[in-house]
């Protein structure tokens, strides 16, 4: 079950800010996130014959935004704001609720020539350690099947920055 909406306000003759909101029920995501290191080192899977099934290792058992139970979304988008005509701004907060953990978003598009768009973004994750959107672990050597076990630092910064070119 998906439900959501956009509010549109014209804030001069040429301008308008956009608000939006979303909520998301996902009947088979989970509600504790201490199945996630599981599920990212692969979990195990039966396939074949149900009398003589075989045991694999899932690699896509960690599948991004759809492991919890409940999502919300918010996001404010102020498109070509006063004399910028060529630039988008956009600020979104996206949260597992199930998990208690979100990731805030801040994405900036600027016309740079005719046909090539640069766009750049910072995203912090907060809330919940270990949740979906700040996932980090440890799992001790003597848990699994590594001399050195697994260490997943907690996410605190991301950036990135493309260029797009229109046709």
């Amino acid at each position: 079950m998906v439900a959501g909406g956009t509010w549109t306000i014209k804030y001069s003759d040429e301008d308008s800010l956009t608000l939006g909101a979303e909520y998301a029920w996902n009947e088979v995501g989970y509600t504790d996130p201490a199945i996630y290191p599981f599920l990212v080192a692969g979990a195990p899977t039966l396939t074949g014959n149900p009398l003589n099934p075989v045991v694999q290792q899932d690699t896509h058992a960690y599948r991004p935004f759809y492991l919890g139970r409940q999502y919300a979304a918010a996001f404010v988008a102020l498109p070509k704001p006063g004399r910028w005509n060529n630039t988008d701004f956009t600020l979104s907060v996206l949260g597992n609720l199930s998990d208690r953990s979100f990731v805030a978003r801040l994405d900036h598009s600027v016309l740079v020539l005719t046909y090539l768009r640069l766009e750049t973004f910072v995203a912090a994750s907060f809330g919940h350690a270990g949740g979906e959107f700040r996932l980090g672990f440890d799992i001790p050597a003597a848990q699994i099947p590594a001399p050195t076990g697994i260490s997943v630092p907690l996410p605190v910064l991301q950036l990135g920055i493309a260029a797009r070119v229109s046709l």
